[in-house]
């Protein structure tokens, strides 16, 4: 009886010494399991900081890509309105010079309907001086006809009277023989005093034709010097003339140039403004797809950033799982601040202390999170960086107070 009393005695003992090794386990456990519930919240607290900085860091972005779309398209409109009033400078410019060039050229139209009728009467009256120099060389070759016949009329009815004086003269003379002599002498004193009288006639018509032939001499020097200032003013004429042919073909010419370089400005202009209305399409399109791409970004974010929560929500529901634990980069050590038999000692003094570490996108894995999760959490901060960002990686160094590490318990 006394064995079979040691024997459950000691197998009361043995027995009440497993379940107090048991129940120090499950209390090691259990400490372990609060260290690990405190981890992932303070996790859980740090990644729900960085999801909303990085979601106001992408709102921040979106504001400055829309300052810049704003900016931009009011420097594209100031540029437009620049170019506008270039435009319009360079049309008034362009319009007063094309009105000044009218205006010269209707002056010089005037000039030259001006030179024409000159020429006209340049034409006109050199028309009329040579007909006044044929008219002068008729009335020459008339009047010395005349003069000529005038002449040979007086010496031949001079010539017939002589004759005819001559046969009266013989025929007084037969008389005059045949009568007394102081008769004939008489008749031809007479006869002489006719003679005379005739002579004196003839003499006075020759002195008017020689004063008709001085004023028609006078009349032809005159014309002479009237043709000579006239071919003189025509000389000048036509020189004036070729002189201001000269200047209106220049001034056509230049009008011309003109003309070509209103056509090369209006070209230039089309073409800066379908080159600035083209940039800025470009511009708004860039940037309103970058603002796009930043809208989506933000988005996608903000479900990243919720299906983290959720997933978090989800780890802390299950933390006793051991796939979980096990995807901890870190350890997690439990301070042994009380004995096995004391019960009442408090849990563990000192929560296991978190560090975030830089590292480049796709670098150091999140720890701590489900797969899928943190694959997501990288690719949107690759997406929302383009480049090398900073991304906290979580990793948990615990420390205890006492330096004892916890294990997970033995399946029993």
């Amino acid at each position: 009886a006394q064995a079979q009393a040691q024997v459950q005695t000691q197998t009361q003992v043995q027995t009440q010494a497993q379940a107090q090794r048991r129940c120090d386990d499950l209390w090691q456990q259990n400490q372990a399991l609060a260290c690990q519930r405190g981890a992932l919240e303070e996790e859980k607290r740090d990644l729900a900081a960085y999801l909303k900085r990085l979601l106001l860091q992408k709102e921040a972005e979106a504001e400055q890509l829309l300052e810049r779309l704003q900016d931009q398209s009011r420097a594209a409109q100031r540029d437009g309105d620049d170019l506008r009033r270039q435009q319009d400078l360079l049309t008034q410019d362009m319009q007063r010079r094309v009105d000044a060039l009218r205006s010269e050229n209707r002056s010089l139209a005037e000039t030259l309907a001006g030179l024409q009728q000159f020429q006209e009467q340049r034409e006109e009256l050199m028309g009329r001086v040579e007909s006044m120099e044929k008219q002068l060389a008729s009335q020459k070759v008339e009047h010395r006809d005349d003069v000529h016949s005038v002449e040979m009329k007086a010496l031949m009815e001079k010539r017939r009277q002589l004759e005819l004086h001559m046969t009266a003269m013989a025929a007084e003379v037969q008389q005059q023989v045949e009568q007394k002599v102081p008769e004939s002498t008489r008749l031809a004193l007479q006869e002489n005093l006719e003679v005379k009288e005739r002579l004196g006639r003839l003499s006075q018509h020759v002195q008017v034709l020689t004063e008709e032939n001085a004023a028609l001499r006078d009349g032809r020097r005159r014309l002479s010097v009237d043709l000579e200032v006239l071919e003189q003013m025509l000389s000048e004429t036509t020189r004036t003339s070729c002189i201001r042919k000269k200047v209106v073909e220049q001034l056509t010419e230049k009008c011309r140039q003109l003309q070509a370089e209103q056509e090369v400005w209006k070209q230039q202009t089309e073409q800066v403004q379908s080159r600035r209305a083209e940039l800025q399409a470009e511009t708004e399109e860039r940037l309103e797809a970058e603002l796009e791409e930043a809208r989506g970004r933000s988005f996608r974010m903000k479900s990243v950033t919720e299906e983290a929560a959720l997933g978090l929500q989800h780890a802390l529901t299950v933390t006793g799982a051991p796939p979980f634990r096990g995807r901890l980069s870190g350890n997690v050590t439990q301070p042994a601040c009380r004995s096995p038999a004391d019960s009442s000692a408090p849990p563990c003094g000192r929560r296991p202390s978190l560090t975030l570490h830089s590292s480049p996108p796709g670098g150091a894995s999140r720890s701590g999170l489900q797969p899928g999760l943190a694959a997501r959490v990288e690719a949107a901060d690759a997406e929302a960086a383009g480049g090398p960002a900073q991304t906290p990686s979580l990793h948990r160094r615990g420390q205890s107070a006492c330096g004892g590490s916890v294990s997970p318990p033995p399946d029993q």
